[in-house]
């Protein structure tokens, strides 16, 4: 059971208490840190790599974007390697029979199909945790945006979060079948 918030402490001292806790719980995996040179994925690496956590950094895309070159930057810092995965086509009929098969028919095979691969690669260099930034915009204690202008509320409206920002457009009845 997780505690209730503390309003007065700290975001900082409240993300990096669940830092601690997350590298108590992964002490024995073998952890993989997507790596994009984003801000998320950059604030997430920096945690776990201050508790001693992380093996790889690893991202999927063109090894030669301006991403990747970042992601590098930063994986040198932190003292890790990293892997760059290139979606392979080659095979691309066979993996999406596969992966239609293997997901029950619950994913987007044809959106997923890169991570699916790099999953499968990180797999084979023995990763058993992955760790990234996806979400961090709910995370951040400086995304303001959606309170506006309702600067300095001691709590954040999750509701309008959602509404301005994650699903702005309402969608009416004719939008919708019944």
């Amino acid at each position: 059971r997780f505690p209730a918030p503390d309003a007065t402490r700290p975001f900082a001292e409240v993300l990096s208490g669940h830092a601690e806790d997350l590298a108590r719980s992964l002490a024995h995996d073998r952890l993989s840190i997507d790596l994009t040179g984003g801000f998320d994925s950059r604030l997430v690496a920096s945690l776990l790599r201050k508790r001693g956590l992380g093996d790889e950094a690893a991202m999927t895309g063109e090894p030669q974007s301006v991403d990747a070159a970042l992601a590098g930057q930063v994986a040198t810092v932190l003292g890790l390697p990293l892997h760059v995965h290139r979606q392979d086509l080659d095979r691309l009929e066979q993996d999406m029979s596969r992966l239609l098969v293997e997901s029950d028919g619950l994913v987007d095979v044809a959106k997923i199909h890169r991570d699916w691969q790099a999953a499968h690669a990180r797999r084979a260099r023995g990763t058993t945790v992955l760790a990234h930034g996806g979400g961090g915009e709910l995370l951040k204690d400086f995304y303001f945006h959606h309170e506006f202008p309702f600067y300095g509320r001691r709590a954040a409206s999750l509701e309008r979060l959602y509404d301005l920002r994650i699903a702005p457009m309402p969608l009416n009845d004719a939008q919708l079948t019944p």
